[in-house]
């Protein structure tokens, strides 16, 4: 059983020399997998108040942050997968009404999931993601994109009355992260088509809405 007051025991500073330089490009792969496996795993030792799949979580986030940027950008890349198979290789998004089909969504509850993970990660590892950053935005733009795509007026008729409330939760938490990221990393340089990305995606579909 996996125990979240037990990690902090064990450092992954380089300082630190518990891992042999040599073994450390081996060893960290596996151990982010194992790590990528407790992250998503609900189970808990049920011994304090504080041992939370939450607090887990948050303790396991923590415990990556002395990992160097290249080390955190394969343990980002396991656990938002779902989203970064969808993403091309540059800034646009390859998504249209016809690529969201309502037999093969993405669940609801996974993107909001996904949304809550990015608040603990860019409020704990922000040092450390710099480069990801860009990889955030886009993905951030795609959930946005996605949500737009499945409550379009041609597919709103098909949507369950009580995945709407669910929508507005997901929207909100996208706010959310909106702003932490250009707040946080408000010295990046981003490229054009990154911010004409957030328009196209975000901005102009909140105007919309707001109307």
């Amino acid at each position: 059983m996996f125990n979240c007051h037990e990690i902090v025991v064990f450092s992954l500073d380089e300082t630190n020399r518990v891992i042999n330089r040599d073994h450390r490009e081996n060893l960290l792969p596996i151990l982010m997998r194992i790590l990528y496996g407790k992250f998503h795993s609900r189970e808990t030792t049920h011994t304090s108040s504080r041992d939370t799949v939450s607090n887990k979580r948050t303790t396991i986030i923590q415990f990556l942050s002395s990992c160097s940027e290249n080390e955190i950008n394969k343990f980002f890349e396991l656990i938002f997968n779902c989203l970064l198979v969808y993403l091309n290789n540059n800034n646009s998004i390859s998504l249209s009404l016809n690529d969201v089909s309502l037999k093969k969504v993405i669940p609801l509850k996974k993107l909001l999931a996904i949304l809550q993970t990015l608040q603990i990660i860019i409020s704990k590892l922000a040092k450390q993601m710099k480069t990801f950053s860009h990889q955030v935005l886009k993905m951030l733009c795609f959930i946005s994109s996605y949500v737009n795509a499945l409550t379009s007026e041609n597919r709103i008729d098909f949507i369950e009355q009580r995945s709407f409330s669910l929508i507005k939760i997901i929207r909100q938490n996208l706010a959310l992260r909106f702003k932490e990221i250009f707040k946080i990393f408000d010295e990046i340089d981003y490229e054009a088509e990154e911010i004409c990305l957030t328009f196209t995606s975000y901005i102009w579909s909140q105007v919309i809405f707001s109307f």
